[in-house]
């Protein structure tokens, strides 16, 4: 009786030496499993905020881009209308009746050459589709110049109308 004793005694102590490396494990295993999760977890969150920073950055700069454009667009569209009331046949007639001579001419044509060259350079950098236009533009300014210091010249040079 007493070997049986010996043995439940040998055998309680052995189970509970295994209950508690069992009960150790469990819960180092837990403990492992749980902070898997977490590192899983926190790596899905900073994809997520990485994600969510890069669609803000680049929304922001698809927005200024827009504005960008939107700024070069209306720059050509005044430069433009301004070249054409500046070469236009009532600028013609306002000028001839004005009397300006072709120093005067020279300026006003020499300020309407600054806003094409801008116009050739947003033209040139970012539309190079109507870069060939705005060069049609330009010659037809520069005959435009030449034909009317002409007639500024017959006229100085006959001291009269041709009109």
């Amino acid at each position: 009786m007493i070997g049986l004793l010996s043995y439940i005694a040998q055998l309680n102590m052995d189970t509970a030496i295994f209950t508690s490396i069992v009960a150790g494990s469990s819960a180092l295993a837990g403990a492992g499993l749980t902070s898997i999760f977490q590192m899983f977890t926190q790596r899905n969150n900073q994809r997520f905020q990485i994600k969510l920073e890069t669609l803000k950055r680049e929304s922001e700069w698809r927005e200024k881009e827009r504005n960008l454009a939107l700024d070069r667009l209306a720059t050509a569209h005044r430069q433009l209308s301004a070249i054409g009331r500046e070469f236009s046949q009532d600028s013609i007639d306002i000028n001839l009746n004005a009397q300006i001579g072709e120093w005067k001419f020279d300026q006003r044509y020499l300020a309407a050459r600054r806003e094409t060259d801008e116009l050739r350079m947003i033209c040139g950098l970012y539309e190079p589709s109507l870069e060939q236009d705005v060069e049609l533009l330009h010659g037809d300014m520069n005959l435009y110049w030449g034909n009317f210091k002409m007639v500024l010249n017959l006229i100085a040079n006959n001291k009269g109308s041709i009109l």
